[in-house]
């Protein structure tokens, strides 16, 4: 006896109704969500739109709005469609092109390391070596640095280092 209303062979349409069901339902979804699939634009930068190289070892967003980019050609400034390179060879202050390390510090201003552990800070657009005249000895130790609101705390080859933006100097330690 039959009490379907749909009649003899329904059972046939059940695994076509659930793969409907299916395909449809991630589309309805996506149509319910606040954003468009449009909204979201993804870019790749190589070489041939700027970059001085293909690779990137560090990224940070500057105080001045600017991406930054830290490589081992140089550091990059990226304003959302340009690349602007800073090179030992266009900007003297840099004492090499080879940075693997980059953060903004204490004093919110752009830092960046080389890979022989030479530091570099950017600060009100102009780039300074942060060596023996600021106090520092030795070179960085390319490891995690400690900051807080007042102070930036990074290893040397000759002990500790602690920035101090107030007084724009480095003190260094031999323990903490």
């Amino acid at each position: 006896m039959n009490h379907s209303f749909l009649g003899q062979g329904w059972e046939r349409l059940i695994p076509i109704l659930v793969a409907i069901t299916l395909l449809w339902a991630p589309v309805e979804l996506a149509r319910a969500q606040p954003w468009a699939a449009s909204e979201f634009v993804f870019s790749q930068w190589n070489v041939d739109q700027g970059l001085p190289v293909n690779s990137v070892t560090e990224m940070v967003r500057g105080t001045d709005g600017f991406l930054w980019l830290a490589t081992f050609d140089g550091l990059v400034r990226f304003d959302g469609s340009r690349f602007t390179v800073f090179s030992a060879a266009t900007t003297p202050e840099l004492p090499g092109n080879r940075f693997s390390m980059l953060f903004a510090g204490p004093d919110k201003e752009l830092w960046a390391v080389t890979e022989q552990g030479e530091v570099v800070r950017r600060k009100n657009g102009r780039f300074a070596r942060i060596d023996a005249r600021y106090g520092l000895r030795g070179r960085h130790v390319p490891t995690e640095r400690v900051e807080s609101s007042t102070t930036l705390v990074f290893p040397t080859t000759a002990g500790a280092a602690l920035y101090r933006p107030e007084a724009d100097t480095v003190v260094m330690t031999t323990g903490l």
